[in-house]
């Protein structure tokens, strides 16, 4: 039995949707894939740790690989399923070599373990409850983590999303987890959708970000009004960008002022999100755009270019193969 699970890129809304604002993500072609196989012993193989690990042996397994191994068990029990060995083996395109691309490896191991688990045991689940079940295996977070990510991870399809209310949450997870992830989680909302036109390119800078000190630097920059007044910004143009893509109608200067935003917040504040390499790629690619946004939290990972026509793109493309940057591709 075989699972694939795409990887993110965040389109907008990244540094609002932890605070329940929206957020809008597309799937890549970039994938991690699973395969799970009868066996008399249980184990698992991870080329992202370059390792085989046995858990019925007690043996210490990375976190996140263990916490999805972990609830996908728990999840079972609940159920009164008989847990039977297996042999899981994990590959993936999202990471280059050594080099991570940003384009969600946690989440899309997570969700991939724990879908390919239930089913090899025959239990179906939609990808709404896959969702719940990732985050529930990861939810000493929930505070800190917009789990996007692993929402796009289980559902595979560009999202409009909005983080659930995690202090609601926290007063329900002594709940049964079968009856939790039935249950509707309050402000959680994931909508996927197929855009009519996809004008992006997504560029990889082969410099990975380090999210979460750029977080915790935007957060201690900003007052509460000044992160308010952003998030708001941020939010509306979300909901302008995607209701665009939905209608084959968006045009350069609405995902432009995106993009300004962030380069205003960078400045104002002196937050380190664009660093010299972007500089460079958009020095080269000058003649051909018009700009270009950060994805995710910055300072690292990939940059997204609005591409009017398959002229241009097939130029940006020769300039970028030249320099030995990588395109990211999404999945429409």
């Amino acid at each position: 039995m075989k699972v694939s699970v795409h990887g993110k890129i965040f389109i907008s809304g990244e540094y609002g949707v932890v605070h329940q604002t929206h957020a809008l993500l597309a799937p890549t072609e970039n994938t991690m894939e699973f395969e799970i196989t009868n066996a008399l012993k249980t184990s698992i193989y991870s080329e992202k740790f370059n390792d085989t690990f046995y858990p019925d042996e007690g043996l210490t397994m990375p976190k996140p690989l263990k916490k999805a191994y972990l609830i996908a068990l728990d999840y079972l029990n609940t159920l009164s399923t008989e847990v039977k060995h297996f042999d899981l083996k994990i590959h993936s395109t999202l990471d280059l070599h050594d080099i991570k691309l940003g384009l969600g490896s946690s989440a899309a191991l997570s969700i991939g373990i724990i879908k390919s688990i239930l089913l090899y045991h025959d239990i179906q689940i939609t990808p709404l409850e896959l969702y719940k079940l990732s985050v529930l295996s990861i939810k000493g977070e929930m505070e800190v983590n917009s789990y996007g990510d692993v929402a796009l991870a289980a559902f595979g399809e560009w999202i409009l999303y909005k983080k659930f209310d995690y202090l609601w949450l926290k007063d329900y997870l002594n709940l049964p987890i079968n009856k939790l992830i039935k249950k509707p989680w309050k402000g959680l909302k994931i909508e996927p959708f197929s855009p009519k036109n996809n004008p992006f390119m997504i560029i990889n800078t082969l410099k990975p970000a380090r999210s979460k000190v750029l977080v915790k630097n935007f957060n201690q920059a900003l007052n509460d009004k000044s992160k308010q007044h952003f998030f708001q910004k941020t939010n509306d143009l979300t909901l302008a960008i995607h209701k665009d893509l939905k209608n084959g109608v968006l045009k350069e200067a609405t995902f432009l002022k995106s993009a300004e935003l962030y380069a205003s917040l960078n400045k104002t504040y002196n937050l380190n999100l664009v660093n010299k390499t972007m500089i460079d790629i958009y020095t080269l690619l000058k003649p051909h755009i018009n700009g270009f946004k950060i994805s995710g939290a910055g300072g690292g990972d990939n940059i997204i270019v609005y591409v009017s026509t398959s002229f241009v793109k097939e130029k940006i493309t020769q300039i970028l193969t030249e320099y030995n940057y990588p395109i990211i591709t999404l999945k429409e």
